[in-house]
C-alpha cells in the first residue's frame, strides 16, 4: 500500500511536490478507506488527479513509472556507462538544469513502513536512502548512498541491519547507474530482495496505450478462468451495450507454408538443422493469437458474432483496463492510470474504481 508519492526536477515539477493517499478529515466515505500496519493512519483505497490540459497529470504518471522503471531495471538491464532512461529534468527555471531528478515513496510492506528515494542524472545515481518508520513518528536509517564522483565506489554507509559481506560487497558490486536497492536484491540480500520483489511486482501502469501483448494474456484469462469470464460477461452485461456472451477461439493449425514463410530467413545452425523450423513455428504461431468473439443479439432475437476488433475502442479499453485490474486486485498491486476515462463511459469507470472499495 503506498502513503505518499514525491517528484522533484522533473519534466513540469521543478520544486518538490508530493501526492499523498493518507486520508483526510473527510470521513463519509468509508468504503474509499484501508488500514495499513498497526497504528499509521488509514490511507484510500482510490485517488483521482483532476486539472486542464498541460497541468501535469500525465508527468506524475510518468513519474511513478520512471522511478519503478529504474528499480527494476538499473541492476540487470543496464550495462556501464548507459544513461539512466526516463530522467528528464525540469526546464522552464535554468536553476534545476544542473540538479538531480528525485524520487521517493512510502509504502507498508507486511507490518512495516518504509520510505525509499534517490536521485539521479542522466548519467549517475546520486543519491539513495531507505528508511523504515515506526507508528511512534521515529524512524530508523537502513542505509544512505552518497555517489560523490562518477567511476568511483558508490559511498553507502549501512546500518547494523545488514551484516558486514553486505556492507563490503554491494558499494563495490554497484555500478553508477544503478540502485543499491536493485543491486543488493539480484545479489539476494534478504531485506532488499523483499523490498525490490515488492515495488517490482506490485506496480500496475495503464497507459492510454495498454502494452501489446495484454490482448493475447486477455484472450487466454477468458478461455483458462472461469471466474474471470464471469465476472468480465457480467460487468459487459450490466454496461448494456449489447453484449451477450463472449467466447474465444483458438488460432488455426499451422500449416507448412506457415512456417515456411518464417524459415527463409532464419541460418539453421550446423549441428541442429531442425532448429530453423522450430524458431520458425514459434514465429508463425505468434502471428496467429487466439480471436476474442463477442455475442451480440441481432435485429431478429438470434445470436451474432463480432470480432474484438469490430468493437468499439471504449468496449475494447473497458476490457482490457478490467483484465489489469482484476489481475492487479488478486495480487494486491498498486494500479496507476493515466487517461483513465479516456473513450470509457463514466459508468464502466465507476465499476472499475468500485471494485477497489469492494473487500
Amino acid at each position: 500500500m503506498i502513503y505518499e508519492f514525491t517528484v522533484e526536477n522533473f519534466r513540469s515539477f521543478g520544486s518538490a511536490q508530493t501526492l499523498s493517499l493518507i486520508k483526510g478529515k473527510e470521513q463519509k466515505k468509508s468504503e474509499n478507506l484501508i488500514s495499513g500496519p498497526p497504528g499509521f493512519p488509514k490511507a484510500v483505497c482510490a485517488a483521482a488527479v483532476f486539472g486542464h490540459n498541460a497541468s501535469g497529470k500525465s508527468n506524475l504518471y510518468l513519474a511513478m513509472y520512471t522511478m519503478w522503471q529504474i528499480i527494476v531495471n538499473s541492476a540487470t538491464g543496464l550495462n556501464a556507462g548507459n544513461p539512466i532512461p526516463g530522467i528528464v529534468p525540469h526546464r522552464l527555471d535554468s536553476q534545476w538544469t544542473n540538479k538531480p531528478t528525485r524520487f521517493e515513496v512510502v509504502f507498508s510492506m507486511g507490518h512495516q513502513v518504509f520510505r525509499y528515494g534517490f536521485s539521479a542524472t542522466e548519467k549517475m545515481i546520486v543519491t539513495e536512502k531507505l528508511v523504515e518508520e515506526f507508528s511512534t513518528s521515529r524512524s530508523r536509517l537502513l542505509f544512505e548512498r552518497n555517489s560523490r564522483t562518477s567511476g568511483g565506489v558508490a559511498d553507502v554507509q549501512f546500518s547494523n541491519k545488514f551484516d558486514k559481506a553486505v556492507r563490503d560487497h554491494v558499494p563495490k558490486l554497484t555500478r553508477d547507474n544503478a540502485l543499491i536497492l536493485s543491486s543488493g536484491a539480484n545479489l539476494n540480500v534478504p531485506l532488499l530482495r523483499g523490498i525490490y520483489t515488492h515495488l517490482s511486482k506490485r506496480m500496475v501502469f495503464v497507459g492510454p496505450s495498454p502494452v501489446s501483448n495484454t490482448l493475447e494474456l486477455l484472450a487466454k484469462d477468458i478461455q483458462e478462468d472461469a471466474l474471470f469470464h464471469h465476472q468480465l460477461l457480467g460487468v459487459l452485461r450490466d454496461a448494456d451495450i449489447g453484449i451477450t456472451n463472449l467466447r474465444v477461439q483458438d488460432p488455426p493449425e499451422l500449416t507448412d507454408e506457415d512456417i515456411e514463410r518464417f524459415r527463409q530467413f532464419i541460418k539453421p545452425a550446423p549441428q541442429n538443422p531442425d532448429i530453423a523450423r522450430e524458431l520458425a513455428s514459434m514465429l508463425a504461431r505468434q502471428g496467429k493469437p487466439r480471436a476474442i468473439l463477442l455475442e451480440h443479439e441481432s435485429a431478429d432475437g438470434g445470436p451474432i458474432e463480432f470480432g474484438w476488433a469490430d468493437e468499439s475502442q471504449g468496449t475494447q479499453l473497458f476490457a482490457l483496463l478490467f483484465f489489469l485490474v482484476t489481475r492487479a486486485l488478486r495480487g494486491g498491486s498498486t494500479v496507476v492510470a493515466d487517461e483513465f476515462g479516456t473513450s470509457i463511459h463514466p459508468l464502466l469507470a465507476i465499476r472499475l474504481v468500485e471494485l477497489f472499495q469492494n473487500p
